[in-house]
């Protein structure tokens, strides 16, 4: 079978960075909206949310076997 790219040693990962949305979302849920954990947290998830995305965006382009581009790697590299 071919590999997706998305599997890893390393207890799958990309994954895991895949889905940290739903993680983030089920970490808000555990909070009322008034709630002052929810209040406090809420700004922080987004630039966590923005972190996993970009590790995970980075994570497939260097786990891919085919050829790629040096300035898309280096465009990646510079937005995480």
């Amino acid at each position: 079978m071919r590999n997706s790219g998305q599997e890893q040693t390393n207890g799958k990962g990309l994954t895991s960075l895949e889905n940290c949305k739903k993680v983030f979302d089920a970490l808000l849920g555990m909070y009322p909206p008034d709630d002052e954990v929810h209040v406090w947290i809420k700004p922080k998830v987004v630039k966590w949310q923005r972190l996993g995305n970009s590790i995970y965006d980075v994570g497939c382009f260097l786990k891919s076997q085919q050829k790629r581009c040096p300035m898309e790697c280096d465009d990646k590299m510079f937005l995480l």
